[in-house]
């Protein structure tokens, strides 16, 4: 697997329209850790989606890009 990046490719900026005045000032989230909070993404053709299990990557794998394939094109901080 290879390890999480410290940039991941861009894409175009949308303009968040949902948020309120409340929300962007008191924002909900925390800093965390590999430990606390595991991440799997699936790099696989450009996807990029986040999973919190790697049993979730292969599920969504084999769903959405009919590929069993396990180990290549997957980013996580996860070891």
């Amino acid at each position: 697997m290879a390890s999480l990046p410290s940039l991941l490719p861009s894409k175009p900026a949308l303009q968040d329209t949902t948020s309120t005045k409340d929300e962007v000032d008191n924002p909900f989230g925390k800093a965390t850790t590999p430990d606390e909070t595991p991440i799997f993404i699936c790099a696989f053709e450009e996807c990029y989606r986040l999973l919190p299990t790697h049993k979730a990557l292969m599920a969504h794998r084999k769903k959405d890009h009919q590929t069993e394939d396990d180990e290549s094109s997957i980013i996580t901080w996860n070891t």
